[in-house]
């Protein structure tokens, strides 16, 4: 678990450094700083139905400068979140960021981008939920890293070739000794490339590949790689209308012989519509497979909705009104699957340029196959956002 002096140190860090606001060209927002309170009726979203009151305080340093064709952004975050009711249960986090963006020529741009992170993992949502209780509330806590680079191109005119380009290294290393934590430390790495023609401007047709390599330094065993293959269609009608389509089939690979590889049906899709430029609305569906957090299961195929309207009222005052459904099936020979869906309703009011307040209310339901985490959950947080400095 993170130590508190840790994140407190942090916070003041960010107000220290803000004062040498000078020494860059400040971003939009140069200091946020953000206190959240809220009521969960299931805390734990497990049987138990253990209500709390929680609270959250965070923020962030933001930094951006141009030097030449070079734009320099950085970032650091610290947050501190607390429960009143769970044996003074306590979740800390420090992120820090840094990108470089380079745009060589008006059709080619290069992004590199790095994060560095220290995070507490609340016990309800990450490794140890599938036995979670109010008798063990200890967070895992891991170390995490990821390195970033993308290229792309666009033609010169509206006809021509689109290329890009991806790679991502994400290292993720928990604290714990414990075999749970260990087995799930790993080593993802991803590569990704696509190739399309564009015939009018904001429409193109491509062809997509991704690889991606799970290494487990604890668990080599659990080694795999998958490959996806697809093709793909890009329309964007104005700035925010539009729709892009990935249908394809992925592959995986296990380093032991002993697994059976496992193949599935894979598609991305993403469309919004704006019929006001006030008021837009999303919608979006993705199936692939991931690495399972579950102990003694190591594959599982994800596949989530999400549709969401957003809208703004005038005065300051925006709502976005969301519902999502995520099917986790283990593939491994469990024979389990979880459903989880959530809808969730987000109120916000601008009062100046400075200040901005917020309330939340959501709702979850979650089945179990295997009936170990069937529960609801309901929510309701007040949200307080203070922006200091930076340019209008």
């Amino acid at each position: 678990m993170l130590n508190k002096s840790r994140v407190r140190t942090t916070l003041y860090t960010i107000a220290l450094l803000a004062i040498c606001q000078q020494c860059f060209a400040a971003s939009k927002k140069l200091v946020e700083s953000q206190f959240v309170t809220g009521f969960s009726d299931n805390v734990l979203q497990n049987d138990e139905n253990v209500s709390s009151q929680y609270y959250i305080v965070r923020g962030t340093l933001n930094l951006e400068t141009q030097l030449s064709q070079f734009k320099l952004v950085g970032s650091v975050n610290g947050a501190h979140q607390a429960f009143r009711k769970q044996n003074n249960l306590e979740l800390n986090s420090v992120t820090s960021n840094a990108s470089v963006k380079w745009q060589p020529t008006s059709q080619q741009s290069v992004d590199l981008n790095y994060q560095a992170s220290q995070i507490d993992e609340a016990p309800w949502l990450g490794i140890r939920r599938d036995d979670v209780s109010s008798d063990t509330m200890e967070p895992a806590s891991f170390n995490a890293y990821t390195t970033q680079l993308v290229y792309q191109y666009q033609p010169a005119s509206e006809r021509g070739l689109v290329v890009a380009a991806f790679w991502n290294q994400h290292k993720q290393t928990y604290q714990q000794q414990d075999q749970v934590a260990q087995n799930n430390s790993k080593i993802t790495n991803l590569y990704n490339g696509k190739l399309g023609y564009q015939w009018r401007a904001g429409r193109h047709i491509y062809l997509s590949y991704q690889n991606t390599s799970l290494d487990y330094p604890s668990a080599f065993n659990n080694n795999s790689a998958s490959d996806i293959w697809a093709i793909g269609l890009s329309w964007q009608a104005t700035a925010i209308t539009g729709f892009d389509l990935s249908l394809g089939q992925e592959q995986r690979q296990f380093d032991n012989a002993s697994l059976n590889n496992k193949n599935s049906e894979y598609w991305s899709v993403s469309a919004s519509w704006a019929p006001k430029t006030y008021s837009t609305f999303k919608i979006s569906t993705q199936q692939k497979q991931h690495s399972s957090d579950y102990l003694n299961s190591i594959l599982q195929l994800d596949t989530n909705y999400q549709i969401s309207w957003q809208h703004t009222w005038g005065n300051g005052l925006q709502s976005e009104l969301s519902h999502s459904q995520l099917n986790s099936e283990q593939l491994d020979g469990q024979q389990r699957i979880e459903k989880r869906q959530q809808t969730s309703l987000n109120l916000a009011y601008k009062i100046n340029r400075a200040l901005a307040f917020s309330i939340d209310l959501s709702t979850v339901k979650n089945t179990d196959s295997r009936l170990r985490r069937n529960f609801d959950e309901n929510k309701l947080a007040v949200n307080l956002q203070f922006n200091f400095g930076g340019r209008s």
